[in-house]
């Protein structure tokens, strides 16, 4: 499972963008001739240890952890909320294929401050679940 790549794959079919255009698996990249300034990142941060799943088989239940940075253009405060709080409703619950469960651990998106080029940042973390 690539948990950060699925999760960006789910948020294109969600229509947040498009995978290696405006959204990334991967850590955060400065604007660029190649990256827009308002982009998705899908940033794997580990999760908690696999569970012995309880049946007869040798499956583990795995729990992976996906931050969701979202960046906006400079001075459009409220558009990087707007699609934080798009991408936040796009996740929490999704069906994402080869997972049990995909949620959100806050109630709303985490204003983070503005990057050395003054674009405002938001962060959710996304909790997805698969047995494996």
């Amino acid at each position: 499972m690539t948990p950060d790549l699925d999760l960006a794959n789910h948020l294109q079919t969600a229509g947040l963008g498009t995978v290696a255009t405006d959204i990334f698996a991967g850590p955060m990249k400065p604007p660029s001739a190649q990256i827009s300034q308002a982009c998705i990142f899908c940033i794997s941060t580990g999760g908690l240890p696999p569970s012995p799943y309880l049946d007869a088989s040798t499956s583990d239940y795995n729990v992976a952890t996906v931050q969701v940075l979202v960046r906006g253009d400079v001075g459009a405060y409220a558009t990087a909320q707007t699609k934080a709080n798009t991408a936040r409703a796009a996740i929490q619950r999704a069906t994402v294929a080869g997972y049990v469960a995909v949620y959100v651990r806050e109630s709303n998106p985490n204003f983070i401050g503005l990057d050395d080029t003054e674009h405002p940042m938001f962060t959710l973390n996304a909790e997805m679940q698969w047995k494996g």
